[in-house]
């Protein structure tokens, strides 16, 4: 299972914001360091190559445009990111 998801892991920023989430997945889908992005409930998923570089983005966006940003947190790929990677490979 750790060869698995060393081989797929994808690295994924969850965020929250108060306001409406489809305005600022326009916003984070725009940034350079960022992947792909998708909505779950009240989150905005964000995957990355680059953890580092993805988050100094995203923090200086939400700094310098003044987003309402509540939560900002680093999560693993679940199994069904891997799985997803894996057959999209």
């Amino acid at each position: 299972m750790e060869a698995l998801r060393e081989k797929y892991q994808i690295a994924k920023i969850e965020l929250s914001f108060d306001g409406n989430l489809r305005d600022y997945q326009k916003k984070v889908e725009a940034l350079s360091a960022v992947t792909a992005c998708y909505t779950d409930q009240s989150r905005l998923h964000v995957t990355v190559e680059d953890m580092a570089e993805a988050r100094r983005h995203i923090l200086a966006a939400a700094s310098a445009e003044e987003w309402p940003l509540t939560s900002f947190s680093i999560n693993r790929a679940s199994l069904e990111d891997m799985f997803m990677k894996a057959v999209n490979s």
